[in-house]
Order: C-alpha cells, then structure tokens, then sequence
C-alpha cells in the first residue's frame, strides 16, 4: 500500500515541478485532476464538480500545496491534496490552460487554438537508418 501511495505521490509532485516552472510560481499555475472511470467517492466528492461523470474542479498548485498530505487524517478532514488523495489513488494531477473546454471526460484546447511546442528534433538511428522526429 505505501509504495503505490509515495511511487503515485511522487509521479503527481513531479509533474507539479514541471507545472510550477512553466509560471515561474505556484499561485498563478491552474491544475485539476483526470479521475479515474471506476474512482471511489473520495476522488469524486473532491476532484469533481458535480458527482460521478461531471467536469473536474481546477485548483492552483499553491491550495493543493497548503492542503498538505491526508495522512493521519480522518475521512472527514480530508481535503484535495497534491500527492495521492488516498493510498490506493490513482487521479492524474493535469495542467490546466485558460480557454481549455470540458469535453465530458477532460479539458481540451478549442479547436484552432493549441499552441504548438517549439522542440528540437530528436535524431534516431535505427536498422542503420537516420530519422529525425
């Protein structure tokens, strides 16, 4: 049980850090969480709007970061966290961009307005063959 919670923990906190550094702080960095088909209450009573199947509530990082862990709390005090929400949680902590839409099962970028990433090309070598992609 407590190397799924920290290995899903740890995964979360990592993409955060990737978040974070995109806006140069935590406060203006707006995320939410892709719950799971089969989620249990807990993921849907505090990582969705409106019950199972309904759009996902958007946090910034720095209210996730103040909640803390759940550790040692009761159900009851639970609140929405960065790390796993439970030890068996497996809600995908997300970025999410202004303008983003709910589709019914995750925010997407509206249609024409994605912005493309400016990466270099990676060179592959493969069967002694050159690709670039």
């Amino acid at each position: 049980k407590s190397v799924q919670y920290i290995s899903h923990t740890a995964f979360n906190e990592g993409r955060a850090a990737m978040i974070e550094k995109r806006y140069e702080g935590n406060d203006k960095a707006k995320v939410y969480f892709q719950v799971q088909p089969d989620a249990c209450d807990h993921c849907i009573k505090h990582y969705l709007t409106n019950g199972k199947g309904s759009e996902s509530k958007i946090f910034t990082l720095k209210d996730l970061q103040n909640n803390g862990t759940n550790i040692g709390k009761k159900v009851a005090e639970w609140n929405p966290t960065l790390g796993a929400l439970h030890p068996h949680c497996r809600c995908l902590l997300t970025e999410y961009v202004q303008g983003m839409q709910w589709n019914g099962n995750k925010f997407i970028y509206p249609k024409g307005q994605h912005q493309a990433v400016n990466r270099p090309k990676v060179r592959i070598v493969f069967n002694s063959k050159e690709y670039f992609v």
